[in-house]
């Protein structure tokens, strides 16, 4: 827990240290003076829609939020974050994003922990691919994928859990919240995804690694959210 903590507290001084840079002068050449970087540039276009479902939000009018923009599904986190704030800028989103990176680091750790049981040294090394510039400064702004990126660390840690323990029921609500997070957030890979878990579900019940009613349970999940997404 105190890990945890730490790490949340660490990458909201480092999104803090970001939006004050990007609100000022230093740097100029690389944001909009506004908060925005650059390097994220869809930002841009994500903060207007953000502004805009944050107006259903005040007018309590939940259908149209909850419609609004499909295709940029974290829009829906962007401008709840705002709501519940009160604060209409990007760092607002950190309450969910500090929470999108610090998770992500504790699921591949994990996964790596499971993997590599008798070894210290790797899973350490595996989490440091989200202190990469790249991926943590990405982490701190109002784009996708950072959560695709939980998504897939969800997944993972699932599917490594069916194939080296027995905590099969634990990795089956593993897989079915990264199918939930990464099929809202790319829709049109949905049937691809369908077909690349039927075909290794197949694989694990030849293995006996995965009963009847777990992969049933992963299946139907895997198309009502598809359905739910389309």
């Amino acid at each position: 827990k105190f890990t945890f903590i730490l790490l949340l507290f660490f990458h909201a001084l480092f999104a803090t240290f970001l939006f004050f840079i990007a609100n000022t002068e230093i740097l100029s050449n690389f944001h909009n003076g506004d908060g925005l970087w650059w390097f994220a540039a869809d930002g841009v276009q994500y903060q207007r829609e953000a502004l805009r479902s944050l107006q259903f939000l005040q007018n309590s009018e939940w259908a149209n939020w909850w419609n609004a923009y499909a295709t940029h599904s974290q829009i829906k986190f962007v401008s709840l974050s705002y709501w519940i704030t009160g604060y209409e800028k990007q760092l607002a989103f950190e309450v969910v994003n500090g929470l999108v990176w610090t998770v992500s680091v504790v699921l591949v750790y994990r996964s790596s922990k499971v993997l590599f049981e008798n070894n210290t040294v790797v899973p350490i090394l595996t989490v440091l691919f989200f202190l990469q510039p790249s991926v943590l400064i990405s982490s701190t702004q109002l784009l996708r994928d950072p959560i695709i990126l939980l998504a897939v660390c969800f997944l993972c840690y699932g599917w490594v859990l069916i194939s080296k323990t027995e905590l099969h029921r634990r990795a089956v609500l593993y897989i079915v919240i990264g199918l939930l997070l990464y099929i809202s957030m790319r829709q049109y890979l949905g049937m691809i995804v369908v077909g690349v878990f039927s075909l290794y579900l197949v694989y694990l019940l030849l293995k006996s690694k995965i009963n009847i009613l777990n992969t049933a349970i992963i299946l139907l999940s895997t198309l009502l959210i598809i359905n739910l997404n389309s």
